[in-house]
Formats: C-alpha cells, sequence, structure tokens
C-alpha cells in the first residue's frame, strides 16, 4: 500500500508541473487573438491550348479564375508621312488601354527603357528585381514595342526573345528561315488567288513545312517548330500570322483564358483559323455553337463525324468561337502571351523573381492581359508567404505591401497582410519590445483602405496585445 501510495505521489510529482504550464499557456492564448494561416494564390493557366493530333480539343480545361476585360485595340500602322507626328500618340494610346496597377514610369525604368530614378521604396525594390532579370536583348523587344507594333524586329523574333533566346546569331538565323519559308509559300500561290484560296495554301504550308512535329504544352519558343517542329498554340499562332501577314492576308490574334488562335478576313468571310489543327479546313461538317469541351473530333468513330470546323460566313464577326472571353490582340501582346507562359512556369517552380520578372513584361507587351496581372499578384504574394515561413517578415511585408498598391482588394490580400502584420507585431513585442511592434501594427493600419470593406481586419489589429 505504500508502495503504491510512493507511486502515485511521483506521479503527480511529475504532472503537476505539466498541467501547470499548460493553465500557463492557455491562459496566454485567452490574451491573444488567433492568427490564421496565410493564403497562397493559385495562378492562372499557361496559354497552350490542348495537345490531341485529331483536333479533340482545342484548349485547356482549365480556365481562369476572373473575367478577362474588354478587348484590347491593336494599334494600326499609320501612313508614313504621320507616322513621326502621330508616334507620341500611338504609343500614349497603347499604354493606356488598361491600368496594369503600376506607374508606366516604373515599368520603363525597370526594363531599362528609361534611366529615371525611382525614390519610392516599395517601386524601386520592383525595379531592383527585374532589371538583373532583363537581358540586352529584352530590352531590344521593348524598344521595338514601345510604339505598340514591331519595327526593327518581326513577330518571331521578338517571340524568340521572350521564349528566352539570348544571342543575336540565333536571331539572324531565325530571320533567314523566317524569310525562306515566305518565298517558298508565296510560290504556291496563284497570282490570280482569292484571300480564301491564299489562307488555306499559307495554312497547308505550315502544317506541311514548320509544323511538322507533335503537340507540346511547353513548345512555345518560335524555334521549337523549326528545330523540332514542335508546337503550342502560342507558337503555332506565331507563325501563322507571320506568313499571313506577309503574304498578304488581313490576320487577328485572338486569345482566350487559356488559349491563342486567329481570325483572318477574307473580305465575305471571316474565318476562325485554328493553327494547331493540320485538319482545320479539311473537317467535313461544323457544330455551331459548341465548344472544344463538348465537340470531340471523334477519329474513329462512325457516321463520318469529324467534329468542329468554325469557319466560314456564319461565324462572320463572332469574337467568341469556343464560347470562351476572346479577346483581340496586337502582334505585340502576342509576344506578351510568351512571358505569361514563362511566368506561369516560374511561379509553379517558386522561382518568384523570375515570375515577377516575367509576368511584368507581359503587362508592358500586353497591358489588357488581366491574368498577367493576377499572376503578378499571385508571385508577390506567394513569395511574402515563403519569406513569412522563413521568419523574414520585413522581406514578407515588402512583396505583400507592392501587391496591395497593385490591387487592394485582390483576393487574400488584404486578410494575408493583416494576418502577416500581426504575426510580425508579435514576433517584435517578444523579442525586441513593444515601440517596434506597435509602429507595425501603425504601418498595417495605414496600409489597409479606408473604406468599410476593410474593418474587420482594422478591428483585428487594433485589439493585438502589443500596445
Amino acid at each position: 500500500m505504500n508502495a503504491i501510495s510512493r507511486s502515485y505521489r511521483r506521479t503527480l510529482e511529475i504532472l503537476f508541473p505539466i498541467a501547470v504550464v499548460c493553465l500557463i499557456g492557455y491562459a496566454n492564448r485567452l490574451g491573444r487573438l488567433p492568427l490564421s494561416e496565410l493564403q497562397t494564390i493559385r495562378v492562372e493557366a499557361e496559354h497552350g491550348g490542348d495537345p490531341t493530333s485529331s483536333c479533340a480539343e482545342s484548349s485547356l480545361g482549365t480556365h481562369a479564375c476572373r473575367h478577362l476585360v474588354a478587348p484590347a485595340r491593336a494599334v494600326g500602322a499609320e501612313s508614313p508621312d504621320d507616322a513621326s507626328c502621330e508616334a507620341m500618340d500611338a504609343r500614349s494610346a497603347f499604354r493606356s488601354r488598361v491600368p496594369t496597377g503600376l506607374p508606366n514610369k516604373v515599368l520603363r525604368t525597370a526594363l531599362g527603357l528609361d534611366d529615371e530614378f525611382v525614390t519610392e521604396p516599395d517601386y524601386a525594390w520592383l525595379v531592383a528585381v527585374i532589371r538583373p532579370e532583363t537581358t540586352d536583348l529584352e530590352r531590344r523587344v521593348f524598344q521595338d514595342a514601345d510604339d505598340g507594333r514591331w519595327d526593327t524586329l518581326s513577330l518571331p523574333e521578338a517571340a524568340a526573345v521572350a521564349a528566352g533566346v539570348r544571342e543575336a546569331g540565333e536571331l539572324e538565323w531565325l530571320r533567314r528561315r523566317m524569310e525562306y519559308h515566305v518565298r517558298n509559300a508565296s510560290r504556291r500561290i496563284a497570282t490570280d488567288a482569292s484571300a480564301r484560296q491564299r489562307l488555306e495554301s499559307v495554312f497547308h504550308y505550315l502544317h506541311r513545312e514548320i509544323l511538322t512535329g507533335d503537340y507540346r504544352l511547353e513548345a512555345t519558343s518560335p524555334l521549337e517548330p523549326l528545330t523540332r517542329g514542335r508546337y503550342n498554340c502560342v507558337s503555332a499562332t506565331v507563325w501563322f500570322c507571320t506568313l499571313a501577314q506577309r503574304l498578304g492576308l488581313e490576320v487577328e490574334p485572338l486569345q482566350s483564358p487559356t488559349h491563342a488562335y486567329c481570325r483572318v478576313d477574307c473580305g465575305d468571310q471571316s474565318v476562325i483559323v485554328e493553327a494547331t489543327c493540320a485538319e482545320w479546313f479539311d473537317l467535313p461538317g461544323d457544330n455551331p455553337g459548341k465548344s472544344p469541351g463538348d465537340a470531340h473530333l471523334l477519329a474513329n468513330a462512325g457516321g463520318g463525324e469529324k467534329g468542329p470546323l468554325i469557319s466560314g460566313p456564319r461565324f462572320a464577326g463572332k469574337p467568341d468561337p469556343y464560347g470562351e472571353a476572346a479577346r483581340s490582340m496586337s502582334p505585340v501582346a502576342l509576344v506578351g502571351t510568351v512571358y505569361y507562359n514563362h511566368g506561369v512556369e516560374a511561379v509553379l517552380r517558386k522561382r518568384f523573381a523570375g515570375a515577377v520578372a516575367d509576368n511584368v513584361k507581359a503587362l508592358f507587351l500586353d497591358p489588357g492581359n488581366r491574368t498577367a496581372r493576377d499572376n503578378l499578384l499571385a508571385a508577390l504574394n506567394n513569395w511574402a508567404i515563403a519569406a513569412a515561413g522563413e521568419k523574414d517578415y520585413s522581406a514578407a511585408a515588402q512583396r505583400l505591401r507592392l501587391a496591395m498598391r497593385i490591387d487592394p482588394g485582390y483576393g487574400p490580400l488584404p486578410g494575408n497582410l493583416t494576418q502577416l502584420y500581426a504575426r510580425w507585431a508579435l514576433h517584435l513585442a517578444n523579442t525586441e519590445g513593444q515601440t517596434q511592434a506597435t509602429a507595425v501594427v501603425r504601418e498595417a493600419l495605414q496600409l489597409l483602405p479606408s473604406d468599410g470593406a476593410f474593418d474587420e481586419q482594422r478591428q483585428f489589429l487594433k485589439a493585438l496585445p502589443v500596445r
């Protein structure tokens, strides 16, 4: 019996201190507000189309989280007499189509077009991130695109630089191959051919001589078709637009949230062209109003049904043949899609500096690309979360501050900023003192917009036990 009592006493001696610690911890928790996990932002899907050799589907299954803005207006080429006096107006129109959330001066300085000194700390940090991620060839691209059209570079050359070409010799080789294909395709078109006949001739040449390999989602570079025959919807559209325009056709690139394709004006017809589908003009039937998701090409099915052919008079002027929010693009904006795709991959691989730079470059070339802006915010947000995970709260706050300046009400940004600054303030209260913690809380309150939608976040910050 005494042995049992002694055993109980030893057990109580062990458990009592543990219980005291638990009670103290519980009491401390009562004096603190609960902290939530910071929320990551999912990046939007790449533009590439869906791979099928038989044109089963033409777009990715993943759709963007946000609707695209109104179609961006392509900048037309002025006449030679008017070019010099209207260049500034064209540049202003090109840059003012859709706000990117970043001052134009910051964009130009970050990309090396201007040498103005950026004094505001958040924007100066962005410039410091993008400058090392921008090559001399890229600066040539941005300088050429500054008026909204390609003047000294061709569309494939600019797209190749965006895709990663860093040597001028590669661009020279690309230019020679482009001129070779333009000459060869021209020889196969009769002098009296109609616009529709020229269109089909160019399209068949493209698939017979350039797009000779397989579809690959990652084959965004225009060099891929030339060296390996591989392509996706972006590289295929770049080459189709180049040949078609050089051979006298009026072609307009179109972009849905996850796909790129074309519309060609053939006079009495406005023809939709799916550049990735070699059989596009050989399909015997059409299925108006259906999207690729529910109008599959049934190559092995009976009855001769061969899937969607969306072209011809009944689709004239329709900007949305696939049931998605399509928008027209200029050739300059099409190159922005290459940077956009690179930005998607960079975010997924957690190469955040590259992701921020790629999406800023995409926005400079294509201010109407809302998904590029969303992915820029995702890169900044997720980069901040990575820094906060390492308790580098100052660096995390830098990224979230910039994201909030671009779009203060976007997704989880206000909640993440509130939670990040709360963690930072509590950390400082425990390590450096109440003064520093209070200053951080005050900064967070100033960053939140003043309207009532953010009252909950403000109340949370004011209730923190650091003042």
